[in-house]
């Protein structure tokens, strides 16, 4: 999913200095083109799907933003994965980002991952290996101490905190807890990473659910639904550092991480 429009990434943080080629991507909010380790972003996430065993890939998009497709262009022509892009029309939520990508879905079963998060290869394929759906997920301790990563509690205080059985299945997500209560909230905490295994019946339910507070229709709320008709998620927990690239900041973190990885 790339369609968001980089709010965060267009403000200027003190104390960064980007080289000319990231600023100029940073400007326009495009977070997955951002330049990291001599390539755009989306390059080493794609490089980790491809690793983990998939093929194919597409990228959703906004309207009247052709850098995009420019890159999917060039990286078809270096082989590969395939990559293609769809369209989200208006910024109306992530069920709604997922549901630009039906067709190219075609009846398989698919993942779903931000392209402004690296996740590690052995943690997709774990995903991929699932008999049925699942979902991608940090423990709070072991991420906020991992020396390689960027995410701290204020960051993972934005993400879903989980409810799971003792099989870990979820039961619930938490959107966005707030932060009180994420601090209120009893370790061993796992938190979503946005990063998810469906079948195709995911569409119904992206259809189905209401917008939320700020008007958006959220895959978490279409998730929610299809628990309760039945489907079954696995809580997979990444064995490695998930990398975010939501602000200026952390292109030098996310730079750095990926240079000493490549030594």
């Amino acid at each position: 999913m790339a369609a968001g429009g980089g709010r965060r990434m267009r403000v200027p943080a003190p104390g960064v200095a980007l080289a000319s080629d990231q600023k100029a991507v940073a400007n326009a909010g495009l977070k997955g083109l951002i330049p990291v380790a001599g390539r755009p972003f989306l390059d080493h996430s794609v490089d980790a799907l491809e690793e983990a065993g998939l093929s194919h890939v597409c990228l959703v998009v906004p309207p009247a933003v052709p850098e995009f497709a420019v890159w999917a262009r060039s990286r078809r022509d270096r082989g590969g994965a395939s990559v293609e892009t769809a369209v989200q029309p208006e910024p109306l939520g992530t069920a709604d980002a997922v549901l630009a990508a039906a067709s190219f879905v075609d009846g398989e079963p698919f993942l779903v991952l931000n392209s402004d998060n690296l996740y590690p290869a052995k943690a997709l394929s774990r995903l991929i290996d699932l008999a049925e759906g699942g979902l991608l997920a940090v423990e709070r301790l072991r991420a906020r101490a991992d020396p390689g990563g960027n995410l701290d509690d204020r960051r993972l205080a934005e993400f879903a905190a989980l409810e799971v059985d003792s099989q870990d299945r979820l039961l619930a997500l938490r959107e966005k807890p707030g932060w009180e209560t994420y601090q209120a909230l009893p370790d061993p905490l796992l938190l979503s990473v946005n990063c998810w295994k469906f079948d195709p019946s995911i569409f119904e339910h992206c259809r189905r659910v209401a917008p939320s507070l700020r008007g958006e229709l959220e895959l978490p709320a279409a998730v929610a639904r299809a628990i309760e008709h039945g489907t079954r998620f696995q809580v997979v927990s990444s064995p490695g550092a998930v990398l975010d690239l939501s602000t200026r900041r952390d292109v030098v973190a996310v730079e750095r991480r990926l240079l000493r990885d490549s030594r």
